[in-house]
């Protein structure tokens, strides 16, 4: 897989993985920036 240095630019498909999962939404780990993790909102995530 491709490692990238900084953060996706809004709108771009980035392969993750669940780290945590909250009624608010989910934690991940970006699997194409090492190092790196964000927050999903609950109203961004299919069901």
């Amino acid at each position: 897989m491709f490692k990238r240095d900084e953060f996706p630019e809004e709108g771009e498909l980035v392969v993750c993985r669940v780290k945590n999962i909250q009624n608010f939404g989910a934690f991940v780990e970006l699997e194409e920036y090492p190092g790196k993790e964000a927050f999903i909102h609950i109203s961004e995530v299919a069901p």
